[in-house]
């Protein structure tokens, strides 16, 4: 009984025992509880950065990075342009409006024969339109988009 009794003690060499008297920290033997838990976290968060060091330099960790790079540059890039961008449409829609009633206020002025005939008809809009479709692309490239003036 002796030999099974050595037998069912003996430990796999990978094995580690640990005794409370042989367990020493490299804090001294007053760590306490708090020091022990920060240590210990700090220990494994070193480990995980480490690990996700890894991961990121990685074929896929690279791929990942450069989606997440194109994704975070387009919401940057809208939330930047979007005001701008709602400005011009908004100036736009005002100015077809514009263009839309002159030509509406053209239409119920004019008596029926001249607005049947296409060549009058086009003649007279396009002289109505000529010169406030200039004035507007010319203040709208100064002021909306080049501040040249």
């Amino acid at each position: 009984m002796k030999g099974h009794d050595l037998h069912s003690k003996r430990q796999h060499p990978t094995t580690k025992t640990r005794d409370k008297d042989s367990v020493s920290t490299s804090s001294g033997p007053e760590e306490t509880q708090c020091e022990r838990y920060t240590r210990v976290f700090c220990t494994r968060f070193i480990w995980g950065f480490k690990r996700f060091l890894t991961f990121l330099f990685s074929i896929v960790g690279v791929s990942c990075l450069t989606v997440g790079y194109a994704i975070l540059g387009g919401i940057i890039f809208k939330e930047i342009e979007l005001p701008k961008e709602k400005e011009t449409r908004a100036h736009v829609v005002m100015t077809k409006d514009v263009y839309v009633n002159k030509i509406v206020e053209f239409y119920d002025e004019s008596d029926i024969e001249t607005v049947l005939d296409k060549n009058t008809w086009n003649a007279k809009v396009n002289a109505l339109l000529r010169v406030s479709y200039k004035s507007c692309l010319i203040d709208l490239l100064r002021n909306a988009l080049y501040n040249l003036t």
